[in-house]
Protein backbone atom coordinates (compact mmCIF):
# COMPACT_ATOMS: atom_id res chain seq x y z
CA UNK A 1 0.00 0.00 0.00
CA UNK A 2 2.86 2.25 0.70
CA UNK A 3 3.87 1.85 -3.11
CA UNK A 4 0.77 2.85 -4.15
CA UNK A 5 -0.25 5.63 -1.39
CA UNK A 6 3.52 7.81 -2.24
CA UNK A 7 2.92 8.08 -6.32
CA UNK A 8 -1.09 9.36 -5.54
CA UNK A 9 0.55 11.67 -3.16
CA UNK A 10 3.05 12.74 -5.83
CA UNK A 11 0.29 13.05 -8.33
CA UNK A 12 -1.82 15.61 -6.27
CA UNK A 13 1.19 17.56 -4.90
CA UNK A 14 3.67 17.77 -7.64
CA UNK A 15 0.52 19.02 -10.42
CA UNK A 16 0.76 22.64 -11.60
CA UNK A 17 0.04 25.24 -8.82
CA UNK A 18 -2.79 26.71 -10.24
CA UNK A 19 -4.75 23.42 -10.96
CA UNK A 20 -4.89 22.45 -7.22
CA UNK A 21 -5.51 26.32 -6.05
CA UNK A 22 -8.35 26.09 -3.72
CA UNK A 23 -9.58 22.52 -4.91
CA UNK A 24 -11.44 21.31 -1.82
CA UNK A 25 -10.12 18.35 -1.68
CA UNK A 26 -7.24 16.27 -3.08
CA UNK A 27 -6.37 13.01 -4.20
CA UNK A 28 -4.07 10.45 -1.75
CA UNK A 29 -5.24 12.57 1.64
CA UNK A 30 -6.87 11.77 4.47
CA UNK A 31 -8.95 14.55 5.78
CA UNK A 32 -9.83 14.87 9.23
CA UNK A 33 -12.42 17.54 10.43
CA UNK A 34 -13.27 17.69 14.26
CA UNK A 35 -17.46 18.48 14.60
CA UNK A 36 -16.23 20.26 18.29
CA UNK A 37 -19.97 21.43 18.90
CA UNK A 38 -21.50 17.39 19.55
CA UNK A 39 -20.72 15.29 22.58
CA UNK A 40 -17.64 13.61 22.86
CA UNK A 41 -16.02 16.16 20.27
CA UNK A 42 -16.13 14.30 17.10
CA UNK A 43 -13.87 13.41 14.42
CA UNK A 44 -14.94 12.94 10.85
CA UNK A 45 -12.67 11.52 8.23
CA UNK A 46 -12.65 11.72 4.12
CA UNK A 47 -10.86 10.56 1.67
CA UNK A 48 -10.80 10.41 -2.63
CA UNK A 49 -11.34 6.67 -2.84
CA UNK A 50 -11.17 6.90 -7.05
CA UNK A 51 -11.14 8.65 -10.39
CA UNK A 52 -12.56 8.65 -13.61
CA UNK A 53 -12.91 10.86 -16.77
CA UNK A 54 -16.12 12.87 -18.09
CA UNK A 55 -14.84 14.31 -21.37
CA UNK A 56 -12.87 16.84 -20.22
CA UNK A 57 -13.78 16.98 -16.42
CA UNK A 58 -12.31 14.93 -13.83
CA UNK A 59 -14.81 13.41 -11.67
CA UNK A 60 -12.94 12.21 -7.56
CA UNK A 61 -15.07 9.63 -5.52
CA UNK A 62 -15.18 9.67 -2.06
CA UNK A 63 -15.13 6.80 0.65
CA UNK A 64 -18.78 6.27 1.35
CA UNK A 65 -20.14 6.28 4.99
CA UNK A 66 -21.50 3.95 6.90
CA UNK A 67 -24.00 4.61 9.62
CA UNK A 68 -26.52 2.32 11.83
CA UNK A 69 -29.57 1.22 10.52
CA UNK A 70 -32.74 3.32 11.94
CA UNK A 71 -34.57 1.96 14.69
CA UNK A 72 -37.60 1.68 12.64
CA UNK A 73 -36.26 0.73 9.92
CA UNK A 74 -38.14 -2.07 7.36
CA UNK A 75 -34.89 -2.88 5.55
CA UNK A 76 -34.60 -7.07 6.74
CA UNK A 77 -31.64 -9.24 6.00
CA UNK A 78 -30.57 -8.92 9.76
CA UNK A 79 -28.55 -5.66 8.82
CA UNK A 80 -27.43 -3.46 11.73
CA UNK A 81 -25.56 -0.48 9.86
CA UNK A 82 -25.55 0.47 6.03
CA UNK A 83 -23.18 1.79 3.11
CA UNK A 84 -24.40 4.66 1.88
CA UNK A 85 -22.70 6.41 -1.48
CA UNK A 86 -22.27 9.69 -0.36
CA UNK A 87 -19.72 11.03 2.44
CA UNK A 88 -20.00 15.00 4.51
CA UNK A 89 -19.44 16.60 1.12
CA UNK A 90 -21.81 14.06 -1.71
CA UNK A 91 -20.86 11.11 -3.43
CA UNK A 92 -18.04 12.88 -6.02
CA UNK A 93 -16.21 15.93 -6.44
CA UNK A 94 -15.95 17.29 -10.09
CA UNK A 95 -13.23 19.01 -11.64
CA UNK A 96 -14.66 20.91 -14.61
CA UNK A 97 -11.74 22.15 -17.12
CA UNK A 98 -13.37 25.78 -16.56
CA UNK A 99 -11.53 25.50 -12.92
CA UNK A 100 -14.80 25.65 -10.56
CA UNK A 101 -15.61 22.82 -8.51
CA UNK A 102 -18.89 20.95 -8.45
CA UNK A 103 -20.36 18.21 -5.19
CA UNK A 104 -22.91 15.66 -6.53
CA UNK A 105 -24.91 13.91 -4.08
CA UNK A 106 -26.45 10.36 -4.88
CA UNK A 107 -29.80 11.52 -5.49
CA UNK A 108 -28.14 14.01 -8.40
CA UNK A 109 -28.25 17.57 -6.56
CA UNK A 110 -25.38 19.77 -7.04
CA UNK A 111 -23.12 22.48 -5.69
CA UNK A 112 -20.71 24.44 -7.68
CA UNK A 113 -18.05 26.33 -5.13
CA UNK A 114 -15.74 29.06 -7.42
CA UNK A 115 -13.31 30.10 -4.58
CA UNK A 116 -11.06 31.55 -7.90
CA UNK A 117 -13.86 33.82 -8.33
CA UNK A 118 -13.14 37.97 -7.87
CA UNK A 119 -13.84 39.19 -4.26
CA UNK A 120 -17.57 40.44 -4.17
CA UNK A 121 -18.23 37.77 -7.31
CA UNK A 122 -21.61 36.01 -6.94
CA UNK A 123 -22.40 32.48 -8.99
CA UNK A 124 -25.35 30.05 -8.69
CA UNK A 125 -24.50 27.07 -6.27
CA UNK A 126 -27.18 25.36 -6.50
CA UNK A 127 -31.18 26.38 -6.90
CA UNK A 128 -31.98 29.06 -4.90
CA UNK A 129 -28.51 29.74 -3.46
CA UNK A 130 -25.32 31.81 -4.59
CA UNK A 131 -22.26 31.71 -3.17
CA UNK A 132 -19.52 34.96 -3.04
CA UNK A 133 -16.08 35.19 -2.25
CA UNK A 134 -16.17 37.68 0.47
CA UNK A 135 -12.60 37.24 1.03
CA UNK A 136 -9.01 36.41 1.04
CA UNK A 137 -6.59 36.57 3.57
CA UNK A 138 -3.22 35.04 4.86
CA UNK A 139 -3.75 32.47 7.83
CA UNK A 140 -1.88 29.82 9.58
CA UNK A 141 -3.34 26.07 8.38
CA UNK A 142 -2.35 23.12 10.13
CA UNK A 143 0.82 25.27 11.13
CA UNK A 144 1.69 26.26 7.53
CA UNK A 145 1.02 30.19 6.39
CA UNK A 146 -1.31 29.77 3.60
CA UNK A 147 -3.84 32.04 1.70
CA UNK A 148 -7.45 31.17 2.40
CA UNK A 149 -10.59 31.98 0.64
CA UNK A 150 -13.74 32.74 2.14
CA UNK A 151 -17.29 31.98 0.59
CA UNK A 152 -20.18 33.02 1.87
CA UNK A 153 -23.63 31.44 0.57
CA UNK A 154 -26.80 33.28 0.69
CA UNK A 155 -28.06 30.92 3.34
CA UNK A 156 -25.76 32.69 5.84
CA UNK A 157 -23.66 29.51 6.00
CA UNK A 158 -19.88 30.29 5.12
CA UNK A 159 -16.91 28.36 4.62
CA UNK A 160 -12.89 28.77 4.20
CA UNK A 161 -10.92 27.15 1.67
CA UNK A 162 -7.13 27.24 2.17
CA UNK A 163 -4.62 27.35 -1.36
CA UNK A 164 -2.74 24.71 -0.72
CA UNK A 165 -4.98 22.38 1.57
CA UNK A 166 -8.14 22.99 0.62
CA UNK A 167 -11.31 22.84 2.92
CA UNK A 168 -10.35 24.31 5.95
CA UNK A 169 -14.01 25.05 7.85
CA UNK A 170 -17.68 24.96 6.71
CA UNK A 171 -20.33 22.94 7.06
CA UNK A 172 -20.61 19.64 5.51
CA UNK A 173 -22.94 20.20 2.24
CA UNK A 174 -24.03 17.00 2.08
CA UNK A 175 -27.36 18.53 3.80
CA UNK A 176 -27.43 21.27 1.63
CA UNK A 177 -27.77 18.75 -1.22
CA UNK A 178 -30.01 16.60 0.68
CA UNK A 179 -32.28 17.77 3.77
CA UNK A 180 -32.31 14.06 5.51
CA UNK A 181 -28.68 14.66 6.17
CA UNK A 182 -28.25 17.00 9.33
CA UNK A 183 -25.86 20.02 9.45
CA UNK A 184 -22.64 19.33 10.86
CA UNK A 185 -19.86 22.69 11.29
CA UNK A 186 -16.94 21.19 10.80
CA UNK A 187 -12.80 22.36 11.43
CA UNK A 188 -9.82 20.95 9.68
CA UNK A 189 -7.47 19.09 12.33
CA UNK A 190 -5.19 16.89 10.52
CA UNK A 191 -3.84 15.25 7.43
CA UNK A 192 -2.13 12.47 8.10
CA UNK A 193 -0.21 11.97 4.74
CA UNK A 194 1.59 15.59 5.05
CA UNK A 195 1.56 16.38 8.84
CA UNK A 196 2.02 13.26 10.62
CA UNK A 197 2.36 15.80 14.21
CA UNK A 198 -0.97 16.21 13.91
CA UNK A 199 -2.65 12.96 12.89
CA UNK A 200 -5.03 12.09 15.49
CA UNK A 201 -5.75 8.52 14.02
CA UNK A 202 -4.45 6.46 11.81
CA UNK A 203 -1.48 3.23 12.90
CA UNK A 204 1.54 5.70 13.39
CA UNK A 205 -0.71 7.75 16.22
CA UNK A 206 -2.49 4.53 17.37
CA UNK A 207 0.78 3.08 17.57
CA UNK A 208 2.25 5.97 19.29
CA UNK A 209 4.27 4.20 22.25
CA UNK A 210 7.42 5.21 24.32
CA UNK A 211 9.71 3.48 26.45
CA UNK A 212 7.73 2.11 29.96
CA UNK A 213 4.77 2.52 28.33
CA UNK A 214 2.27 -0.45 30.18
CA UNK A 215 -1.01 -2.10 29.37
CA UNK A 216 -3.07 -4.18 30.65
CA UNK A 217 -5.99 -6.11 28.99
CA UNK A 218 -8.55 -8.48 30.29
CA UNK A 219 -10.36 -11.10 28.02
CA UNK A 220 -13.16 -12.94 28.04
CA UNK A 221 -14.89 -15.80 25.91
CA UNK A 222 -18.82 -16.58 26.73
CA UNK A 223 -20.81 -19.21 25.37
CA UNK A 224 -23.68 -17.66 23.08
CA UNK A 225 -25.27 -20.73 23.53
CA UNK A 226 -25.29 -21.27 27.42
CA UNK A 227 -24.30 -17.80 28.47
CA UNK A 228 -21.73 -19.68 30.72
CA UNK A 229 -17.93 -17.73 31.10
CA UNK A 230 -15.72 -19.86 29.25
CA UNK A 231 -12.62 -18.23 30.27
CA UNK A 232 -10.61 -14.65 31.18
CA UNK A 233 -7.65 -13.95 31.11
CA UNK A 234 -4.76 -11.07 31.47
CA UNK A 235 -2.13 -10.00 29.43
CA UNK A 236 0.53 -7.25 30.25
CA UNK A 237 3.08 -5.75 27.86
CA UNK A 238 5.59 -3.40 28.57
CA UNK A 239 7.54 -1.38 26.00
CA UNK A 240 10.95 -1.73 26.50
CA UNK A 241 12.52 0.27 23.17
CA UNK A 242 11.47 2.15 20.19
CA UNK A 243 13.43 3.06 16.77
CA UNK A 244 13.05 4.39 13.67
CA UNK A 245 13.57 2.04 10.57
CA UNK A 246 16.52 2.90 8.46
CA UNK A 247 14.73 4.24 5.92
CA UNK A 248 12.11 5.88 8.40
CA UNK A 249 8.98 4.64 7.48
CA UNK A 250 8.45 2.20 10.13
CA UNK A 251 8.50 2.02 13.77
CA UNK A 252 9.87 -0.75 16.02
CA UNK A 253 9.23 -1.34 18.84
CA UNK A 254 10.88 -4.27 21.80
CA UNK A 255 8.10 -5.25 23.87
CA UNK A 256 7.91 -7.57 27.13
CA UNK A 257 4.38 -9.73 27.08
CA UNK A 258 2.85 -11.85 29.73
CA UNK A 259 0.12 -13.43 30.37
CA UNK A 260 -2.37 -15.18 32.74
CA UNK A 261 -5.16 -17.10 32.15
CA UNK A 262 -8.12 -19.19 33.59
CA UNK A 263 -10.41 -22.26 31.54
CA UNK A 264 -13.74 -22.36 33.44
CA UNK A 265 -15.21 -25.14 31.24
CA UNK A 266 -15.78 -29.07 31.05
CA UNK A 267 -13.15 -31.56 30.03
CA UNK A 268 -14.36 -33.55 27.22
CA UNK A 269 -18.00 -31.12 26.61
CA UNK A 270 -18.40 -31.24 22.50
CA UNK A 271 -16.88 -28.40 20.44
CA UNK A 272 -19.82 -26.02 20.79
CA UNK A 273 -19.01 -25.57 24.41
CA UNK A 274 -16.75 -24.44 27.12
CA UNK A 275 -13.70 -27.64 26.88
CA UNK A 276 -11.26 -25.88 28.50
CA UNK A 277 -10.65 -25.73 32.36
CA UNK A 278 -7.27 -25.04 34.65
CA UNK A 279 -4.97 -22.07 34.75
CA UNK A 280 -2.28 -20.76 32.53
CA UNK A 281 0.66 -18.28 33.71
CA UNK A 282 2.85 -17.17 30.75
CA UNK A 283 6.10 -15.82 32.45
CA UNK A 284 6.92 -13.44 29.63
CA UNK A 285 9.12 -13.13 26.51
CA UNK A 286 10.33 -10.50 24.62
CA UNK A 287 8.81 -9.55 20.84
CA UNK A 288 9.31 -6.75 18.28
CA UNK A 289 6.47 -5.28 16.67
CA UNK A 290 6.77 -2.97 13.32
CA UNK A 291 4.44 -0.35 13.06
CA UNK A 292 4.76 0.82 8.86
CA UNK A 293 3.59 3.47 7.48
CA UNK A 294 0.73 3.67 4.20
CA UNK A 295 -0.63 0.37 5.80
CA UNK A 296 -4.19 -1.22 4.68
CA UNK A 297 -5.24 -1.02 8.51
CA UNK A 298 -3.88 2.55 8.28
CA UNK A 299 -6.41 3.49 5.77
CA UNK A 300 -9.31 1.43 7.15
CA UNK A 301 -8.95 2.71 10.37
CA UNK A 302 -8.74 6.44 9.10
CA UNK A 303 -11.86 6.60 6.54
CA UNK A 304 -15.37 6.46 7.53
CA UNK A 305 -15.43 3.90 4.41
CA UNK A 306 -16.85 0.08 4.75
CA UNK A 307 -14.40 -2.27 2.76
CA UNK A 308 -15.34 -5.38 1.12
CA UNK A 309 -11.76 -7.34 1.21
CA UNK A 310 -13.43 -11.06 0.53
CA UNK A 311 -17.11 -11.51 0.39
CA UNK A 312 -18.95 -11.70 2.34
CA UNK A 313 -16.71 -10.20 4.63
CA UNK A 314 -15.40 -6.89 6.13
CA UNK A 315 -15.24 -4.04 7.85
CA UNK A 316 -16.39 -0.57 8.21
CA UNK A 317 -14.66 2.84 10.89
CA UNK A 318 -16.75 4.29 12.15
CA UNK A 319 -16.21 8.30 13.39
CA UNK A 320 -13.65 8.60 16.24
CA UNK A 321 -14.97 10.24 19.55
CA UNK A 322 -13.72 11.23 23.02
CA UNK A 323 -15.08 10.35 26.40
CA UNK A 324 -14.21 10.00 30.03
CA UNK A 325 -12.79 6.87 28.95
CA UNK A 326 -9.26 5.90 28.09
CA UNK A 327 -8.27 9.98 29.87
CA UNK A 328 -10.02 11.24 27.33
CA UNK A 329 -8.11 10.11 23.92
CA UNK A 330 -9.92 9.74 20.88
CA UNK A 331 -10.74 6.76 20.18
CA UNK A 332 -12.22 4.53 16.68
CA UNK A 333 -14.56 1.71 16.38
CA UNK A 334 -13.62 -0.63 12.89
CA UNK A 335 -17.23 -2.75 12.79
CA UNK A 336 -16.50 -6.75 11.46
CA UNK A 337 -19.46 -7.52 8.80
CA UNK A 338 -20.86 -10.71 8.08
CA UNK A 339 -23.65 -11.96 5.89
CA UNK A 340 -24.68 -10.76 2.79
CA UNK A 341 -25.26 -7.70 0.94
CA UNK A 342 -29.06 -6.50 0.55
CA UNK A 343 -30.43 -4.08 -2.39
CA UNK A 344 -31.42 -0.87 -1.83
CA UNK A 345 -35.19 -1.52 -1.91
CA UNK A 346 -37.55 1.61 -1.26
CA UNK A 347 -34.93 3.53 0.37
CA UNK A 348 -34.48 6.86 -1.81
CA UNK A 349 -31.06 7.32 -0.18
CA UNK A 350 -29.72 4.34 -1.96
CA UNK A 351 -28.11 1.92 0.07
CA UNK A 352 -25.29 0.07 -0.81
CA UNK A 353 -25.12 -2.33 1.21
CA UNK A 354 -26.90 -3.77 4.74
CA UNK A 355 -24.51 -4.80 7.10
CA UNK A 356 -25.05 -7.55 9.68
CA UNK A 357 -21.78 -6.87 12.07
CA UNK A 358 -20.95 -9.66 14.09
CA UNK A 359 -18.01 -7.73 16.26
CA UNK A 360 -15.87 -4.89 16.34
CA UNK A 361 -12.45 -3.59 17.56
CA UNK A 362 -11.78 -0.47 18.97
CA UNK A 363 -8.25 1.62 18.76
CA UNK A 364 -7.65 4.81 20.36
CA UNK A 365 -4.39 7.13 20.12
CA UNK A 366 -1.27 5.51 21.95
CA UNK A 367 -3.16 3.36 23.26
CA UNK A 368 -3.28 0.75 20.50
CA UNK A 369 -6.19 -1.72 20.75
CA UNK A 370 -8.18 -0.40 23.70
CA UNK A 371 -11.85 -2.96 22.86
CA UNK A 372 -13.40 -5.77 21.07
CA UNK A 373 -16.05 -7.80 20.77
CA UNK A 374 -15.72 -11.09 17.92
CA UNK A 375 -18.57 -13.44 17.68
CA UNK A 376 -19.62 -16.61 15.88
CA UNK A 377 -22.92 -19.31 15.95
CA UNK A 378 -20.81 -20.64 19.73
CA UNK A 379 -18.64 -18.27 20.97
CA UNK A 380 -18.37 -14.50 21.66
CA UNK A 381 -14.87 -12.73 22.87
CA UNK A 382 -14.50 -9.52 24.88
CA UNK A 383 -11.38 -7.71 25.78
CA UNK A 384 -10.62 -4.07 27.39
CA UNK A 385 -8.05 -2.40 28.29
CA UNK A 386 -8.51 -2.31 31.96
CA UNK A 387 -5.95 -0.07 32.64
CA UNK A 388 -2.23 1.64 31.36
CA UNK A 389 0.80 3.71 32.50
CA UNK A 390 1.81 6.17 29.74
CA UNK A 391 4.05 9.28 30.00
CA UNK A 392 3.86 9.14 33.61
CA UNK A 393 0.01 8.92 33.66
CA UNK A 394 -1.95 5.66 34.96
CA UNK A 395 -5.65 4.92 33.85
CA UNK A 396 -7.46 1.93 35.26
CA UNK A 397 -6.39 -0.68 37.20
CA UNK A 398 -2.64 -2.29 36.93
CA UNK A 399 -3.31 -4.89 39.59
CA UNK A 400 0.01 -7.91 39.29
CA UNK A 401 -0.63 -10.93 38.61
CA UNK A 402 -0.28 -12.37 41.99
CA UNK A 403 -3.27 -10.32 43.25
CA UNK A 404 -5.58 -11.63 39.98
CA UNK A 405 -4.76 -15.07 41.03
CA UNK A 406 -6.93 -15.27 43.80
CA UNK A 407 -9.35 -12.60 41.88
CA UNK A 408 -10.17 -15.15 39.40
CA UNK A 409 -10.00 -18.79 41.24
CA UNK A 410 -12.54 -17.44 43.76
CA UNK A 411 -15.07 -16.75 40.25
CA UNK A 412 -17.80 -19.68 40.66
CA UNK A 413 -16.77 -21.73 37.37
CA UNK A 414 -20.83 -22.49 35.62
CA UNK A 415 -20.32 -26.21 35.34
CA UNK A 416 -23.07 -27.08 33.05
CA UNK A 417 -24.44 -27.54 29.36
CA UNK A 418 -26.49 -28.51 27.22
CA UNK A 419 -26.07 -30.08 24.04
CA UNK A 420 -27.52 -30.05 21.35
CA UNK A 421 -28.70 -27.09 21.07
CA UNK A 422 -30.98 -26.06 18.97
CA UNK A 423 -32.29 -29.56 20.09
CA UNK A 424 -34.79 -32.25 18.40
CA UNK A 425 -35.86 -35.28 20.43
CA UNK A 426 -33.52 -35.74 22.88
CA UNK A 427 -31.23 -33.19 24.60
CA UNK A 428 -28.74 -33.84 27.32
CA UNK A 429 -27.45 -31.75 29.95
CA UNK A 430 -23.70 -32.11 30.99
CA UNK A 431 -22.35 -30.90 34.65
CA UNK A 432 -19.56 -31.63 37.02
CA UNK A 433 -20.34 -31.50 40.48
CA UNK A 434 -17.24 -30.68 43.30
CA UNK A 435 -18.75 -32.95 45.26
CA UNK A 436 -21.32 -35.97 46.20
CA UNK A 437 -24.87 -34.38 46.09
CA UNK A 438 -28.30 -34.62 44.94
CA UNK A 439 -29.32 -33.22 41.07
CA UNK A 440 -32.65 -32.42 39.88
CA UNK A 441 -33.52 -31.29 36.36
CA UNK A 442 -36.39 -29.35 34.93
CA UNK A 443 -37.30 -27.98 31.74
CA UNK A 444 -39.39 -25.06 31.27
CA UNK A 445 -41.15 -23.57 28.33
CA UNK A 446 -40.79 -20.00 27.09
CA UNK A 447 -43.63 -18.60 30.01
CA UNK A 448 -42.37 -20.44 33.11
CA UNK A 449 -44.43 -23.74 32.59
CA UNK A 450 -42.63 -26.91 33.73
CA UNK A 451 -43.17 -29.57 31.08
CA UNK A 452 -40.11 -32.26 31.46
CA UNK A 453 -38.11 -33.47 34.75
CA UNK A 454 -35.75 -35.48 35.83
CA UNK A 455 -36.46 -36.23 39.90
CA UNK A 456 -33.51 -35.58 42.14
CA UNK A 457 -30.82 -38.13 42.77
CA UNK A 458 -27.77 -38.45 44.24
CA UNK A 459 -24.63 -38.11 41.95
CA UNK A 460 -21.05 -39.06 42.64
CA UNK A 461 -18.45 -35.98 42.22
CA UNK A 462 -17.38 -35.24 38.78
CA UNK A 463 -18.87 -35.02 35.74
CA UNK A 464 -22.51 -36.81 35.03
CA UNK A 465 -24.93 -36.16 32.57
CA UNK A 466 -28.89 -36.22 32.35
CA UNK A 467 -30.79 -36.81 29.18
CA UNK A 468 -34.48 -35.64 28.07
CA UNK A 469 -36.78 -37.22 26.03
CA UNK A 470 -38.20 -34.49 23.92
CA UNK A 471 -40.13 -35.91 20.93
CA UNK A 472 -43.41 -34.94 22.17
CA UNK A 473 -42.68 -30.85 22.78
CA UNK A 474 -43.33 -28.36 20.31
CA UNK A 475 -40.47 -26.02 18.71
CA UNK A 476 -40.09 -22.81 20.41
CA UNK A 477 -37.42 -21.62 23.59
CA UNK A 478 -36.95 -23.56 26.65
CA UNK A 479 -34.89 -23.30 29.78
CA UNK A 480 -33.14 -25.61 31.91
CA UNK A 481 -32.89 -25.49 35.41
CA UNK A 482 -30.33 -27.90 36.79
CA UNK A 483 -30.66 -27.74 40.82
CA UNK A 484 -27.70 -29.46 42.61
CA UNK A 485 -28.43 -29.71 46.75
CA UNK A 486 -27.90 -26.36 48.65
CA UNK A 487 -26.32 -24.83 45.41
CA UNK A 488 -27.46 -22.25 43.02
CA UNK A 489 -29.53 -23.57 39.92
CA UNK A 490 -27.74 -23.97 36.59
CA UNK A 491 -29.85 -21.57 34.00
CA UNK A 492 -29.76 -22.72 30.47
CA UNK A 493 -31.39 -21.63 27.32
CA UNK A 494 -31.96 -23.96 24.77
CA UNK A 495 -33.98 -23.90 21.38
CA UNK A 496 -36.62 -26.74 20.10
CA UNK A 497 -36.42 -27.04 16.09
Amino acid sequence: MRKLLLPLLAAGLAAPAQAQDYRPFRMGLTYQFSESTTPGDTTHTLRIIGRSQAGADTVFRFNPMAQPLPANSSIGCGGTHMQRPNNLFGATLTVPAAGSFVLTASNGRTLTLRPRAAVGQAWVAAPGLTGTVSARTMATVLGQADSVATIGLSNGQTLQLSKQFGLVEGPALIALLDGRYRSRALTLTALPELNRGTAQLGTKAVFDFQPNDVFQRHYTTINSLTSQLCSEGWTRDSIISRTTSAGGDSIIYQIWSRSLSFGYGSPGAPAQFCGSSGTSFFPGAVSTMVVASGSDSNVKMLTNNYSQRYPPFGSLARAASRSAQFNNRLEQEVLLRSGSSCGAGSDSLAITYVIDFWGFDASAQGLGLTRFHHGDMFNDSYMNLEGYRKNGVTYGQLRSFRQLLPAATARPAATTAAFPNPFSNELTVKFELTRPQAVALELHDAIGRVVLTQPATLRAAGTGTLQLNTAVLPAGVYTVFLKPAASPAQVLKVVKQ
